[in-house]
């Protein structure tokens, strides 16, 4: 991804972000829907064995910690490549994301002998540095804050799934957390935290 993000950045600027999420969603989802299979993706979408305060520490991970960012740059949301691109990204982000990371790869891990705690840190490590790629044509992305966020999204959010064996709370934080966040602003170089 880093050498298609420096090709394709040099061609197409802050609109960069677009193609490469494509390539990006498409090879999430494909690996994960074929290495799931149907029943994978029927057990991540099913309901959630096990609630108590972990569906409330996904949305409250999405939410406290990106209104510092949401109140002061609300106006950005009059755009119209800021709202549409929001939507349509915090559309297919969290399937694609939650699909790959979350539901194949921790079930992977886990199902190959791997302790959760180790899948866990894994998970979050990897969920982190994948971001990285990103970076390359996103000056926003190469935040030290955004990648300690992403490495306790990362986590928290792989923690909550092998608790709740369901991706329904976490789609629903990680589409909060991509609108709120703002982040289609910062991929058009329109908001650098």
């Amino acid at each position: 991804m880093q050498a298609a993000a420096r090709l394709v950045g040099s061609s197409l600027g802050a609109w960069s972000w677009v193609p490469l999420n494509i390539l990006y969603w498409t090879t999430a989802l494909t690996l994960a829907i074929a290495g799931g299979g149907r029943s994978g993706v029927r057990s991540w979408l099913g309901r959630s064995r096990s609630a108590g305060w972990w569906p409330a520490g996904v949305i409250g991970l999405a939410v406290l910690p990106t209104l510092p960012i949401l109140i002061p740059n609300a106006r950005l949301f009059l755009r119209p490549e800021v709202w549409i691109t929001t939507i349509l990204f915090s559309a297919i982000n969290p399937v694609a994301e939650e699909f790959f990371w979350r539901g194949y790869l921790l079930d992977a891990m886990t199902n190959g002998g791997l302790r959760p705690a180790w899948a866990v840190a894994a998970s979050g490590l990897l969920f982190m540095a994948n971001h990285q790629w990103i970076a390359v044509n996103v000056p926003g992305a190469r935040n030290p804050v955004a990648m300690a966020f992403q490495l306790a999204f990362g986590l928290v959010m792989a923690a909550a799934y092998l608790r709740m064996r369901s991706l329904r709370w976490l789609l629903l934080g990680h589409a909060l957390i991509n609108i709120l966040s703002i982040t289609s602003a910062v991929f058009l170089g329109l908001y650098i935290p």
